[in-house]
């Protein structure tokens, strides 16, 4: 295997650079025509509205996220909140 001083030289070097490819089979009409709709609206192809959902679907299930649910049970409950009074005049010299 060669390698490279960046992904950038492998490119102009190898002239190719493939990408991953996804083939989804059995899908239903009524999701079909909802893709569609769906890109129409927003003015895409439906390959980039499907690429749009899977990666922002990906995206929500980041690190982050896994952090703040494994952490909820270290949270405990809500501290209440102290009430407030105003503040107090002072006199000026």
């Amino acid at each position: 295997m060669q390698k490279y001083d960046s992904i950038m030289t492998a490119f102009y070097q190898k002239k190719t650079f493939a990408m991953p490819t996804l083939t989804i089979r059995q899908l239903g009409e009524d999701v079909y025509q909802s893709l569609k709709s769906r890109a129409h609206a927003g003015g895409r192809s439906m390959e980039a509205e499907v690429r749009e959902i899977l990666a922002s679907t990906v995206r929500r299930d980041s690190w982050w996220s896994k952090w703040i649910a494994s952490t909820k049970s270290l949270r405990g409950e809500k501290l209440p909140c102290p009430p407030r009074s105003h503040p107090r005049k002072t006199k000026r010299k």
